[in-house]
């Protein structure tokens, strides 16, 4: 049974190993520039009854952050939760991000 383990334990590390030695597919260096660069402004737009300032005191991203998408898209989540707004969207326009 420690044989199997062991055989187990090592064919999942070699797996591990060959994963993340593949390189990076052309889809997700496109999808990796699209993050790139440096947030140069954030433009809220469409609000209705909430203050711009409002609006970008829940986001998790602010001008001089880069665009990371972990971050905007936690940052959408965390405006959704609010429940003040029927829809939301967070997009990339050149080095803005436009809510």
């Amino acid at each position: 049974m420690r044989k199997f383990l062991a055989a187990t334990m090592m064919a999942s590390s070699v797996l591990a190993v060959n994963t993340a030695l593949v390189p990076m597919g052309t889809a997700d260096a496109q999808e990796d520039s699209r993050y790139g660069g440096t947030i140069r402004s954030v433009i809220v737009e469409g609000n209705q009854r909430i203050e711009a300032r409002t609006v970008q005191s829940y986001l998790l991203v602010e001008p001089g952050d880069s665009f990371d998408p972990d971050r905007i898209d936690l940052s959408l989540k965390t405006l959704f939760a609010t429940n003040l707004f029927a829809d939301v969207s967070i997009d990339r326009v050149d080095d803005n991000l436009v809510v």
